[in-house]
């Protein structure tokens, strides 16, 4: 059986689709609910950042960042454990 195709702008349709019912990801988790490699999935994620379909965080996870769609940026509060101590400190005061 030959692997199936997908076109660029439907995976950047699986993506942003997916985006909007996770919430903050990072690429390898996007990739393997798409079905697509992290080199592959990182490339579109970039593609669709200089777009504006997607935001990247400057919030790391292990070294990778995160990538939302505008309308979930409020989900990225529930990564502030991966911040350090100071990052975690501000991130207080700004909510408050």
């Amino acid at each position: 059986m030959e692997p199936q195709k997908l076109d660029a702008k439907e995976i950047k349709n699986k993506i942003k689709d997916f985006l909007e019912m996770a919430g903050p990801s990072l690429p390898i988790n996007i990739g393997k609910h798409i079905g697509i490699n992290t080199l592959f999935t990182s490339a579109f994620l970039s593609e669709m950042a200089a777009e504006g379909t997607v935001k990247i965080s400057d919030m790391k996870v292990g070294g990778s960042p995160l990538y939302y769609t505008p309308s979930r940026v409020q989900s990225l509060e529930n990564f502030i454990i991966y911040l350090g101590r100071k990052e975690k400190e501000a991130a207080s005061l700004l909510k408050e």
